[in-house]
């Protein structure tokens, strides 16, 4: 544990109700949070009047076996039961510096052989997202390792599910590269994440998942040992019930038909515009019927922009489709997606007609899709869907 003590001025009077969240972040990702009221429930005042200063002691957990480096620390203070506190009381997120985390080592003595999924390491212990996975979605695990020595080998761990009708592959999982296994020190315990992706075609109900550790450099298993003995089969490492949602196979009755193919992987059905005008104040409300044509590994991301006319964007959203909920590569075969978007200018628009156009696109890469079949005034890799003037007609 670590302890953070803090000096505070009461602003406004503060109740007992009042929290305080210590938040260790590394790169934008929290890895540790810790809530507290800064209130003590010992102090004699059920509140603290403004302008008065006092301290509130708190402690934030770091996860054994944190990785080795600089995070960054910060508080957010809130109402518990209520939103967090405006800006104009105090800040809603204070940064409060770096925290250096130092490797962590186990001093116990082992008398018996140890279990090792790969050379050196041993498995401490698994935490799974939870107990319920959803199909087709991404499915998180920490695991806990106490290295022996340093391997001299690139390894990676490979994952099977089975869900009672046959074993799937779910792929490899390299170690993080910015701290692989060579560079763990002997006794030292580090928590690692890995991150898989569940197939669309999983059946629900429980299923077993199991993990070995592998050479990367040539793809062989490793095997378990239990000291210089070898052990047989994979290393169970969760139970898990597999849930899946509602799948919409029929496309909807919207306005306009589109009928047009991105890729040959996603096909736009048909679109409905809302209102026919757009202002600052008046927001222009687009449903779109996406179809999956096949299954995909990448999830696109769709953009919607309004166009002046030069060409310019006067207005647009991007976004994972279904407000990020349902990204393309859980889509199965057939699928039809509802996805509805809000545009909105920032700045007031000229009279004029505006075009509103959309596509998909790979947001790693930032490619486009291409266009099989687009309607006139299209392009390539967008379909050109509607003509809107301003103000409207």
């Amino acid at each position: 544990r670590w302890t953070r003590s803090a000096n505070i001025r009461s602003l406004a009077e503060t109740m007992t109700n009042a929290h305080i969240s210590l938040r260790l972040r590394q790169h934008a990702q929290l890895v540790a949070q810790q809530d507290d009221r800064i209130i003590s429930p010992w102090f004699a005042q059920d509140t603290v009047e403004p302008g008065l200063d006092f301290w509130s002691l708190h402690e934030l957990y770091i996860p054994e076996g944190l990785q080795p480096d600089q995070y960054e620390l910060w508080a957010v203070v809130y109402e518990l039961g209520g939103p967090e506190l405006p800006m104009d009381t105090g800040g809603v997120e204070i940064n409060l510096g770096t925290l250096k985390v130092v490797p962590q080592f186990d001093r116990l003595q082992h008398t018996l052989p140890i279990t090792t999924l790969a050379p050196c390491l041993e498995l401490i212990s698994v935490s799974p997202d939870g107990a319920t996975a959803l199909i087709g979605s991404n499915f998180g695990l920490h695991f806990l390792w106490e290295a022996h020595c340093q391997p001299a080998v690139d390894i990676g761990l490979r994952f099977f599910l089975e869900d009672g009708a046959s074993t799937h592959e779910l792929g490899f999982s390299p170690f993080d590269a910015v701290y692989p296994p060579n560079l763990w020190k002997p006794g030292q315990r580090v928590l690692t994440k890995s991150v898989l992706r569940l197939p669309a075609d999983l059946l629900s109900g429980p299923a077993t998942l199991t993990m070995g550790a592998v050479d990367l450099t040539n793809g062989q298993p490793f095997g378990r040992r239990w000291g210089l003995l070898p052990l047989l089969g994979d290393t169970e490492i969760a139970n898990l019930s597999l849930v899946t949602r509602p799948h919409i196979m029929v496309a909807p009755d919207l306005d306009k038909l589109a009928d047009t193919s991105f890729g040959g992987q996603i096909r736009l059905l048909r679109y409905e515009v809302a209102t026919n005008s757009i202002t600052t104040s008046s927001a222009l409300t687009v449903t779109l019927a996406w179809q999956a044509e096949r299954a995909m590994d990448v999830s696109y991301k769709v953009f919607l922009h309004l166009l002046d006319d030069e060409g310019l964007i006067v207005a647009q959203s991007d976004a994972v489709p279904s407000d990020g909920q349902l990204p393309t590569n859980i889509w199965l075969p057939g699928e039809v997606v509802i996805d509805r978007y809000v545009l909105r200018p920032e700045q007031p628009l000229e009279q004029g007609a505006y075009t509103l156009i959309t596509g998909l696109y790979d947001s790693s890469s930032g490619q486009r899709l291409p266009v099989f079949g687009a309607p006139e005034g299209s392009s390539t890799d967008f379909i050109q869907l509607d003509l809107i003037p301003h103000p409207p007609d």
